[in-house]
């Protein structure tokens, strides 16, 4: 039987640490995501909370206390901003393609689709992702549960696209592997913004993100009861 001598032992545990390290699915807490792997946020506040705007390639959680809390009026800007298709899946409501085209997105590059389930809704999040096609997937789920959100990540950081996931406050999970997790409330001229965790950062206090004249307060959706168009 062979046996292992203890410097033997040591530089094996060293190697499997190397291994470990050199591993691109290790994040280190202190290491910040790339400046380029950014795209621009809708005001300078919400950039610096964002540490420098959204992060690309990784798992961006909105934890809504309602749809149309004003999701969409921080989003809208980075649609602009993405390079290839958008992607919407399973949204509460049929997005409204006047609105969307007034917002500067690209109808033509706009996919929706409506899964019967959320289980299928991350299915199909997961393929677009790994795909490396889609500029932006965004991704409503009723609830959520950490083991979920690792998946998406996994097949998030293998590609360049802008990843929002959406869920109701009360089913998003206590923890999660998310890179950016925030909570958005509405408020009567904006919506209410909570960085509750930022990968390489700390938490941000909150602050209110305001609407803009001309600018979607709520979702751009078909249905007018959903938070429709509002212009301040």
């Amino acid at each position: 039987m062979n046996s292992v001598q203890p410097e033997d032992r040591g530089a094996a545990q060293c190697r499997s640490l190397d291994r470990l390290l050199d591993d691109a699915r290790l994040w280190r807490g202190s290491s910040p995501v790339s400046v380029a792997s950014r795209l621009p946020a809708a005001t300078p506040q919400l950039e610096v909370a964002l540490g420098g705007g959204w992060p690309c390639g990784v798992v961006c959680e909105l934890a809504l206390s309602e749809p149309g809390c004003g999701e969409l009026t921080l989003l809208l800007p980075v649609l602009r901003e993405v390079h290839g298709p958008t992607a919407w899946i399973a949204p509460p409501h049929v997005p409204h393609p006047s609105a969307l085209a007034a917002a500067g997105v690209a109808i033509r590059d706009t996919l929706l689709i409506e899964p019967a389930t959320p289980a299928q809704a991350q299915w199909a999040a997961e393929q677009l992702l790994r795909s490396g096609v889609y500029g932006a997937v965004l991704l409503w789920l009723p609830t959520v549960s950490p083991r979920a959100v690792r998946r998406l990540q996994l097949a998030a950081q293998g590609s360049a696209a802008f990843v929002a996931l959406l869920v109701p406050d009360a089913g998003s999970p206590l923890t999660s592997p998310a890179a950016l997790r925030m909570a958005l409330t509405a408020g009567a001229h904006g919506v209410r913004v909570t960085v509750r965790k930022r990968r390489g950062g700390r938490p941000s206090p909150p602050f209110m993100v305001e609407y803009r004249a001309g600018v979607m307060a709520g979702p751009a959706f078909a249905d007018a009861g959903a938070g429709g168009i509002a212009a301040n």
